[in-house]
């Protein structure tokens, strides 16, 4: 009877002490606000660039992304302006920012994800200047489509992009997350929202499918693409280069669709 006594009296201490402990402890919580949460949310996601919400949907009309989803995350283009100028102004004579399009150029990525080719364009790199020197820059797109489906905007579209060389002063450039080839034809989402954004732009800025091209067949210059344009290499690419465009079965599949009916 007396160790029944003393292993329950050990008990209620036990308990006692859990209870206070727990009852401490818990008044110290504090609770979380919305500016903690993002405090949080910055801390742990340093790589990972923002989205901009709330993303647009185009209207579900002829020639539209059938109301794929638009997220605009435009990278700091104001500031690069004067780069920009410059740019153009070294390649093409000409220093205006202004885009009237008269070609969709078509990219994929080299990466595996957004993020990675968002800091590529965010840190920006030395690139060919002519004349064989090298020169600070940014590059940039109009449009990426991510492995998912998700479409960003990333340049206004009456803005000129520096992401194809030669015809940045007439086109609109599109990059698509992937690795290679190999990879963008795998993913028949993405492939869908790719080939209605095409439609779309081609729709709106009344551009002919001859006028939409792979990044490899630009390099060509003036001997496939009329608007190629350089006042360093005046007919094609310079030796050496190599342009990230789909390829043959990819342009195939595309062309393909856009001659389907709808």
């Amino acid at each position: 009877m007396k160790r029944q006594i003393q292993y329950l009296i050990v008990v209620m201490v036990i308990f006692c002490f859990l209870f206070v402990f727990f009852t401490i402890s818990t008044g110290k919580c504090k609770t979380l606000t919305n500016r903690d949460v993002e405090r949080l949310k910055g801390k742990y996601n340093r790589n990972v660039p923002s989205l901009d919400p709330p993303p647009t949907i185009p209207p579900p009309v002829k020639g539209s992304t059938r109301g794929a989803i638009v997220i605009k995350k435009y990278l700091p283009y104001k500031k690069w302006e004067q780069e920009y100028r410059e740019y153009f102004r070294r390649h093409y004579n000409d220093p205006g920012l202004g885009l009237k399009p008269k070609l969709i150029v078509m990219h994929y990525s080299g990466t595996s994800d957004f993020a990675s080719l968002w800091w590529t364009f965010m840190r920006g790199g030395e690139y060919d200047a002519g004349g064989g020197k090298k020169k600070m820059g940014h590059l940039s797109t109009h449009f990426v489509v991510d492995r998912d489906g998700t479409l960003y905007q990333l340049m206004p579209l009456n803005r000129r992009a520096r992401g194809t060389y030669g015809v940045n002063h007439a086109a609109i450039s599109i990059e698509i997350i992937g690795r290679n080839e190999k990879d963008i034809l795998a993913d028949k989402k993405q492939m869908k929202v790719v080939f209605s954004l095409v439609r779309w732009l081609m729709n709106k800025y009344k551009i002919s499918a001859s006028g939409v091209r792979a990044h490899t067949e630009i390099a060509k210059g003036k001997e496939l693409v009329s608007q190629y344009k350089d006042a360093f290499y005046p007919n094609g690419y310079p030796p050496g280069s190599r342009p990230r465009g789909p390829g043959k079965t990819y342009m195939f599949k595309l062309r393909y669709n856009l001659h389907e009916p709808k």
